[in-house]
């Protein structure tokens, strides 16, 4: 096709710095033309038709067929002439998923596998059959959204949506496979390759960069940085990088994106652009509360079951800007990793996680009096109380009677989203 129409290859092919090629900068792209590359499932398509490109080197010979995934990146389609079978000796444990320029460990895969089948199969939110041509539908399997973090996806989140790992009723892993642009999705190809980002060994996973309550992990931050460099030498019109200056630092802002994506819609808020706190986040975390808490001013118990309650119905809020709670937690830190937002704990209801009910009229006085304190990944933190009309104190361990975070004179306060 590239060669019989006599197509002027100079003319019509451009830069394809992408990280599929390391950023490598002898490649080209051309775009396959729709009436070469639409399928007899097309119905399936959101939009019409697939984005497909050939990738060529500097002496015009193909090299790739590549698709355009969600998030702006790209996956290299396989080529059936050369195609041959996996060794059937590779156990499932051995290997990974190659997605574009990703590679998914099996640990990784495997956690997004748990997390889909967590909670006794009601987390259904991202748990959602497949419907496409890769599988047939007697098969009746499931895609979930591949993860890198531990904990389960919640309302107010946006999760990792470009790629998602494929289950079968039972639960086992079939495949990975990744969302192209117009919404049809395409296998990533299954390798012994090892990854760069195992969360178990990779210490530079749980280092990044907290924006409000998106992290951004620092291996993202640099493949982003090397991005704007080698796109920055190419542009005829060089929107980004943006020169940045303020009292601590002068440099260059480029875009960054959660969850590996580099395009899109940003929020501009109207406090401007603000540097994001260092984090880190990993296996050292610690692990959500498990006790009850009791509010030794007031003498009031929280069971940690109906706690976990009021945070999961909270997390469903979580991101949100339109609304008072979850507010901004202010204060010394708990033992769960921050950030820290809060969210009341009602009295009469089906979430208020009281053990032990406080009198009518004394519940009047003392109406929105405690909080529940969870963090940006819905972890429980812990519980605080009202210490006077703008401060709060924390709530001891029933088990030990111990503080989370330990002890502090920093005054709590909370900032709501709303005023």
């Amino acid at each position: 096709m590239l060669y019989a129409k006599g197509m002027e290859i100079d003319r019509i092919a451009s830069p394809f710095i992408e990280l599929l090629y390391d950023l490598d900068e002898i490649y080209r792209r051309i775009l396959i033309p729709e009436d070469l590359c639409i399928s007899k499932y097309l119905y399936y398509l959101r939009d019409a038709g697939p984005v497909f490109y050939v990738i060529i080197d500097q002496t015009s010979k193909i090299i790739d067929v590549v698709a355009e995934m969600k998030n702006g990146h790209y996956i290299k389609c396989k080529l059936v002439d050369n195609y041959t079978p996996e060794p059937e000796n590779i156990g499932q444990n051995d290997y990974g998923y190659e997605c574009g320029h990703e590679i998914f460990s099996h640990k990784i895969v495997q956690l997004s596998a748990d997390l889909a089948l967590k909670n006794d199969g009601k987390n259904k939110l991202f748990l959602n059959p497949y419907r496409g041509p890769l599988y047939s539908p007697e098969f009746d399997y499931s895609i979930y959204p591949l993860s890198r973090e531990k904990n389960l996806h919640y309302a107010g989140k946006r999760p990792e949506n470009t790629y998602f790992i494929v289950l079968s009723p039972t639960g086992q892993i079939i495949d990975v496979i990744a969302e192209l642009i117009r919404g049809d999705f395409i296998k990533c190809a299954r390798t012994t390759t090892a990854s760069p980002d195992d969360i178990e060994s990779d210490e530079d996973l749980r280092l990044g960069y907290l924006c409000g309550y998106e992290f951004f992990e620092i291996n993202h931050m640099r493949q982003t940085a090397k991005l704007a460099k080698a796109r920055k030498l190419k542009q005829l019109r060089q929107v980004y990088p943006k020169k940045y200056k303020d009292d601590s630092l002068e440099g260059f802002m480029y875009p960054l994106y959660p969850n590996g994506r580099f395009y899109g819609s940003a929020v501009r808020t109207s406090n401007g652009i603000r540097p994001c706190e260092a984090s880190m986040r990993g296996i050292e975390a610690a692990h959500p509360e498990t006790d009850n808490f009791i509010c030794e001013y007031v003498n009031v118990e929280f069971e940690n079951e109906r706690l976990l309650e009021i945070v999961k119905f909270a997390c469903k809020a979580l991101g949100t800007q339109a609304r008072k709670f979850p507010a901004k937690y202010n204060g010394p830190a708990f033992n769960v990793h921050g950030p820290y937002v809060t969210w009341p704990i009602k009295n009469g209801n089906s979430i208020n996680g009281r053990k032990n009910p406080l009198p009518t009229l004394f519940y009047l006085i003392t109406n929105y009096k405690f909080r529940v304190v969870m963090n940006s990944e819905c972890m429980l933190a812990g519980v605080i109380a009202k210490y006077d009309e703008n401060t709060f104190y924390k709530c001891r361990r029933s088990n030990d009677y111990s503080i989370p975070g330990g002890e502090s004179s920093t005054p709590i306060t909370e900032t709501p989203m709303l005023k």
